[in-house]
């Protein structure tokens, strides 16, 4: 039976991974690995690792070095704010085709109702029942 430190190195080797058990942390930024994350990868409580507990601190001292070693982005803040302010603009425009779909879609759905109605009252004068 693997004690629960056990558990939380094999959590933030997955987390590492990038193939985590908690869909939650998949595709995780190094920057958001904290203790509380790996307690829950490993199955406990986010409360689980403590800084206080002397066997507890190998395993922390490893979420802080992967933490800051987050140095895969080489772009300025500049460059990334350029790049995410593309990204907004790319999903307003996918909003508004979105919206559009949906407000045309409405549009034919009343369409079709008013279309039943109507064939109603026809079939209602010929005295047949729907």
């Amino acid at each position: 039976m693997k004690t629960g430190l056990e558990k939380c190195f094999e959590a933030l080797d997955r987390i590492k991974a990038n193939k985590p058990i908690e869909p939650k942390f998949v595709d995780l930024p190094k920057h958001k690995v904290t203790a509380a994350v790996i307690s829950q990868e490993a199955g406990f409580d986010s409360g689980y690792l403590k800084k206080k507990r002397l066997q507890h601190q190998p395993i922390l001292s490893l979420i802080g070095a992967y933490k800051s070693s987050d140095t895969g982005c080489t772009l300025s803040v500049h460059e990334r704010t350029k790049r995410e302010k593309r990204k907004v603009e790319s999903l307003r425009v996918q909003l508004d085709l979105t919206e559009n779909k949906l407000h045309n879609a409405l549009a034919r759905e009343v369409l079709l109702l008013d279309q039943i109605d109507n064939m109603e009252r026809e079939l209602a004068k010929f005295g047949v029942n729907s």
